[in-house]
């Protein structure tokens, strides 16, 4: 709603989730918040699983963003397996 009232249309957003906080909730955290951003319609760029340029429609354009981080919060395994 926040979103809406401040006219912003979900189908519009792109959010890199390449940071080193990413991971400050945990991997249930990081897990959940795939999840809703999911539920939400907002795009996500900056994962291991999305690769290391992900595509985006953008009316008649597809448009590529990649998105990385060298810094990190939390063991390398957890965060190497899930960010970019």
């Amino acid at each position: 709603d926040a979103l809406a009232a401040a006219g912003i249309a979900r189908d519009r957003l792109v959010l890199s989730l390449a940071n080193n906080h990413v991971l400050d909730q945990g991997i249930a955290g990081f897990e959940e918040t795939l999840a809703a951003l999911n539920r939400l319609g907002i795009r996500t760029i900056g994962t291991v699983a999305g690769g290391p340029v992900q595509s985006h429609a953008a009316g008649s354009l597809t448009i590529g963003f990649a998105a990385f981080t060298l810094w990190r919060n939390t063991g390398a395994a957890p965060f190497e397996e899930r960010i970019s």
